[in-house]
């Protein structure tokens, strides 16, 4: 027979303290609780491309065309460098480029330095009201000798096309501009033409003659990448 264990002095026996609980009453940190979970911490430059994103060969050779265009723009183009910037950020997007300005700022010889800097073709376009769609993108033509048609490919067919005061034209002429602008072709007799690459169209409005002109539609304008309107060029550039 056992006998159980005597209380202390003092005061009645404390249970045994467990694992669930302190004398308090409070729960006890269990040494198995696991650590609350830290968020990672963000790595620099995580996002960073792991190479260059143009190849030293690449960047050459852009920054030595880029230097081409512009020598041979500035060689015929006093001032205007808006301009110049414009022309190489529309051309290295491959979009299209509507100018605003008053007669006299070399737009057309612009146009023409740039077709030049790049060996490419150039067309000038003078819009008038009885300008047709055939007059740009081509027609056929009967030859009586053979009993055939022959397509004659319009001026629209270049490397860098001058649509000069395109607003003097009617809706319909403009609208034939579209299919070129946008799909880089043109439909002739059914059949389809692609557009020489590169493909760009400078088109010119004289903001303060509006007579006898026609508003651009909003399927017109979309199809320009930039607008830039031409100013004065500054007095020290023409001395």
């Amino acid at each position: 027979m056992s006998i159980p264990p005597s209380p202390q002095p003092g005061g009645p026996a404390r249970p045994a303290a467990s694992g669930h609980g302190t004398a308090s009453g409070h729960p006890a940190p269990s040494a198995q609780q696991a650590p609350s979970a830290q968020p990672a911490p963000r790595r620099s430059g995580g996002f960073a491309p792991s190479g260059p994103a143009i190849s030293p060969g690449d960047l050459e050779r852009a920054t030595s065309i880029i230097s081409t265009i512009s020598g041979v723009f500035r060689s015929r183009v006093v001032g205007q460098e808006n301009l110049r910037l414009t022309l190489l950020a529309a051309l290295a997007a491959g979009g299209h480029v509507l100018l605003e300005s008053v007669p006299g700022l070399a737009k057309t010889t612009a146009a023409s330095a740039l077709a030049s800097s790049i060996t490419g073709s150039f067309a000038r376009i003078q819009c008038t009201p009885d300008l047709m769609p055939n007059d740009i993108i081509g027609t056929q033509i009967f030859n009586y000798g053979s009993g055939t048609f022959t397509t004659q490919l319009g001026p629209v067919h270049a490397n860098v096309v001058l649509l000069d005061e395109i607003n003097r034209s009617s809706a319909k002429t403009q609208s034939a501009m579209l299919e070129a602008m946008q799909e880089k072709q043109t439909s002739i007799g059914g059949e389809v033409y692609r557009l020489p690459e590169p493909f760009m169209v400078l088109a010119t409005q004289n903001p303060i003659e509006e007579e006898g002109t026609y508003v651009l539609p909003e399927a017109q304008m979309d199809r320009f990448l930039m607008k830039e309107i031409l100013t004065y060029p500054r007095p020290a550039d023409e001395h």
